[in-house]
């Protein structure tokens, strides 16, 4: 009876041993190719470096927009620690709710970007996908780096992220170019404004090379010309160790900066008859008070150089600054004096004239 007990807990032993030999096997020699890459691919980081845009200058080189360096706090959400998550908030003195409240614009995007894929895959595949196939999804996005916080300002904090980068694993800086507009509201409507990419034009932009988080021109200039000027993303690959320290370049393909545009536009010409434009308008309003009659709605003044078609100014009243037109936006759309609409294109609310003099 002994024996025989002896003999079943032997097998079991030798059984458990030979399963135990056939991972080792599988890992090591049936699929040793595929955790290779996989420990590699862990201990290398692709970093997208955004282009210069191009500047806008006037007939005589004077900068209408132009570059300024800025930098954001990108996060990888898979290699995020409590840890540093504490150190971030203590160097950036961030309480943390608001830093919570930063990750939970994070965890929100990821979540679109995980529907937007599952829903590509089934359209492709014609079936739903798995819960597996769902978890892999999201792996794969959490491995990403996402905007955190922009426009970081102080520069300290800053290099003490980039010098210290094993004391907050997940978290990165990225610099980048803040689009300025020197003049303020001048040629305002004619320069136009950027904003950033929206959900439901996502998947065209992406193709193009876009990214979630990028700037896209608006209207007028930065619009129209936003091929020309955007230029060409760069692409790098650099290993890093176990402590997150940056190592070898493995790959490196350098941004293409943006061609500048320069426009016939004469910007002394341009100050001087949007301030005429703000002078006789403030006076008109001034008499239709007196009145008892509404205000006027605006005004517009365009020179051109009837020989060549050059256009030396295009004035329209009232305007706005377009370096706070992201954050003034909703208040600029619900002003009823309409400085988003450019009054030397169309005036609003007024039908074409009939006659072409």
């Amino acid at each position: 009876m002994i024996r025989r007990r002896l003999r079943v807990l032997l097998g079991l032993l030798a059984l458990g041993f030979l399963v135990v030999l056939g991972r080792l096997f599988s890992m090591q020699v049936v699929s040793a190719e595929e955790y290779e890459v996989e420990a590699f691919r862990r201990l290398q980081r692709i970093i997208y470096l955004p282009p210069r845009r191009g500047t806008i200058l006037d007939r005589d080189g004077r900068p209408l927009a132009i570059n300024e360096p800025g930098y954001d706090l990108m996060v990888i959400p898979a290699e995020v620690k409590e840890e540093s998550v504490r150190r971030i908030a203590a160097l950036l003195d961030l309480s943390s709710q608001e830093l919570a409240d930063c990750f939970q614009e994070v965890e929100g995007a990821i979540r679109k970007e995980v529907a937007r894929e599952r829903a590509r895959h089934e359209k492709d595949s014609g079936r739903s996908a798995s819960p597996r196939l769902v978890q892999k999804i999201e792996r794969h996005f959490r491995k990403e780096s996402w905007l955190l916080l922009p426009d970081l300002l102080d520069e300290a904090k800053l290099l003490e992220i980039y010098v210290f980068p094993d004391r907050y694993p997940g978290f990165t800086v990225r610099g980048r170019a803040i689009r300025r507009y020197p003049a303020g509201d001048a040629a305002c409507h004619l320069l136009g404004h950027m904003s950033k990419i929206r959900a439901e034009e996502y998947d065209d932009l992406r193709r193009a090379g876009y990214f979630m988080n990028d700037l896209v021109g608006r209207s007028g200039i930065e619009s129209i010309c936003e091929t020309r000027l955007r230029g060409q993303q760069g692409l790098e690959v650099v290993t890093r160790d176990h402590r997150n320290r940056a190592g070898d370049t493995l790959y490196d393909d350098e941004a293409r900066a943006g061609q500048d545009v320069v426009l016939s536009l004469d910007l002394a010409l341009q100050q001087r008859a949007e301030a005429v434009l703000d002078r006789v308008l403030e006076e008109v309003a001034t008499r239709a008070a007196l009145r008892g009659d509404p205000p006027p709605g605006g005004a517009a003044a365009v020179v051109l150089d009837v020989r060549t078609g050059d256009v030396y100014c295009m004035a329209s009243s009232p305007r706005f600054d377009v370096n706070r037109v992201a954050k003034d936006y909703a208040a600029l759309v619900a002003d009823e004096g309409g400085p988003l609409h450019d009054r030397t294109v169309a005036p609003p609310r007024v039908a074409p004239p009939g006659s072409v003099f």
